[in-house]
């Protein structure tokens, strides 16, 4: 639904079919990308066990190769590069500075947005997943 204070902007606070995302996404110039509170009624979270590190969103849009804005974690680094392959934002200030300045820099937000696809691609497919978690359970093992 469009914002009446800004009727460009359109908010989705519900859940969207991985098909009707994968539309969606490029329409987009930034994706915000924050982390729901632990309090936040929906989540079903009765012991309010606070986000402490990146969602799964963080690498579907990346490797989508769209720019998003993603509120920091601890763990980002351990996955992206920042500044270079990622850009995270601390408060509604930093947020809303990050995106006039991606606005206005549309070659730099493209690269971004290429970089963080080929990390994903290069480290954090799924497959790579798996090959990781059986050498862990390997050297555990023996």
């Amino acid at each position: 639904m469009p914002t009446k204070k800004y009727p460009r902007l359109t908010v989705k606070a519900e859940w969207l079919a991985p098909s009707e995302v994968n539309q969606l996404l490029p329409l987009a110039s930034i994706h915000l990308n924050p982390h729901r509170p632990a309090d936040l009624k929906q989540n079903h979270n009765k012991h309010q066990i606070k986000s402490m590190s990146i969602n799964n969103r963080t690498f579907d849009v990346a490797c989508a190769q769209q720019f998003q804005l993603i509120e920091h974690k601890n763990d980002i680094e351990h996955h992206f590069e920042l500044g270079k392959e990622i850009v995270s934002y601390d408060d509604t200030n930093d947020l809303l500075a990050k995106i006039s300045y991606y606005l206005k820099n549309q070659k730099e937000r493209k690269q971004i947005a290429l970089n963080a696809r080929k990390r994903v691609l290069t480290d954090h497919t799924f497959l790579q997943r798996i090959e990781k978690m059986m050498t862990i359970i390997k050297e555990e093992i023996e």
